[in-house]
C-alpha cells in the first residue's frame, strides 16, 4: 500500500501535535535536587552523624516575577541520628555535638538542641524554592521544621 498524501499530512499533524504539547511540559525542578541539597547539607552541618532516611515531595509551586521563574517544593522527612549527642535542627544551623563532646559551654540557650539517641529517627517538614538561571535551577533557600513530639511513633 503507497503512502497517501492524506496520510502524510495525518502524520505530520500527530507530530506537530506532540512536539507542540511537550513544549508546553512545566519546566519545573526535579524532586531529587531538593533531596540531593537536603542530603549533602544535613551530612555537611551534622559532620556525617545525621543521615537523611526518606524524602518525599508534598506540593509544590511555580511562580514568574519580571521574567524570573521560581519554584518552590514543599517536602516530608525522616532524618536518624546516627550517634547519641545533641542536635539543632534550625536550617541555618542543623549542628550536631556527639554526646563525649557536649559541655554546658557548647550548648547554646538561644539554639534549640535537643537531645539525640543513635537509631532515633525524627520527622521533619520543610520546603525548598530554586530560580531558573541559564544554566537551570539552582537553589535559593529553604525552611525546615522538626516536629519532635513525634519522633518516636514515625520509627
Amino acid at each position: 500500500m503507497k503512502p497517501t498524501a492524506l496520510s502524510g499530512f495525518l502524520i505530520f499533524c500527530v507530530l506537530l501535535i506532540v512536539g507542540c504539547s511537550s513544549q508546553v511540559a512545566p519546566d519545573v525542578p526535579r524532586p531529587e535536587m531538593a533531596q540531593k541539597y537536603l542530603e549533602n547539607f544535613i551530612r555537611e552541618r551534622s559532620v556525617g552523624k545525621i543521615r537523611l532516611a526518606h524524602f518525599k515531595k508534598t506540593d509544590g509551586v511555580a511562580s514568574e516575577m519580571f521574567g524570573v521563574k521560581n519554584y518552590t517544593l514543599e517536602y516530608e522527612v525522616k532524618v536518624e541520628i546516627l550517634e547519641d549527642g545533641y542536635w539543632d535542627y534550625n536550617v541555618k544551623i542543623f549542628t550536631f555535638i556527639p554526646a563525649g563532646e557536649a559541655k554546658k559551654e557548647n550548648i547554646y540557650p538561644a539554639w534549640k538542641y535537643s537531645p539525640a539517641k543513635k537509631g532515633e529517627q525524627v520527622f521533619l517538614t520543610g520546603w525548598t524554592s530554586f530560580t531558573k538561571k541559564e544554566s537551570g535551577w539552582v537553589y535559593n533557600e529553604g525552611k525546615i521544621e522538626a516536629h519532635l513530639e513525634g519522633k518516636d511513633k514515625n520509627k
